[in-house]
């Protein structure tokens, strides 16, 4: 979705309803993952990812609060 210029709110919500199902995300693919919303959205939207870790809605496997 992300090289298609789809806005970031179905990006993450996407995103978030596929970690939960999978009980997180691939380390390797998490990174990849960051990385690309920050290089497509911007650097502001690190925030945005450090919420939704916290909240639960975006994280690694195996590391579950």
């Amino acid at each position: 979705m992300i090289p298609f210029d789809i806005p970031l709110e179905y990006v993450l919500k996407n995103m978030a309803i596929q970690c939960l199902i999978n009980k997180g995300v691939h380390r390797k693919i998490y990174g990849k993952i960051c990385e690309d919303i920050c290089l497509s959205y911007g650097m502001q939207h690190i925030v945005s990812l450090t919420h939704l870790a916290n909240l639960g809605l975006f994280y690694e496997s195996g590391t579950i609060k």
